[in-house]
């Protein structure tokens, strides 16, 4: 059964609710190393880094990538 948030009444599944009360008060204990990206959720830190090589530039590997996308969407 959904939770509501108490803050804005959105309603959750009980194991969202903690990270979404993080995002309210702009908790983002996972921090990238190379640049300014921060999350609440160690996987979003995860999909980042391996997405991104700090220069712009997305990774080849295409198989490992659908892999990756697969899992987070």
């Amino acid at each position: 059964a959904p939770v509501a948030c108490l803050l804005c009444d959105k309603k959750l599944k009980f194991k969202g609710i903690s990270v979404h009360i993080h995002e309210h008060f702009s908790y983002f204990p996972y921090r990238c190393n190379d640049c300014d990206f921060e999350s609440s959720q160690a996987s979003e830190l995860e999909y980042h880094i391996y997405l991104t090589d700090h220069n712009g530039a997305k990774s080849i590997d295409q198989y490992k990538q659908q892999e990756v996308e697969d899992k987070f969407n």
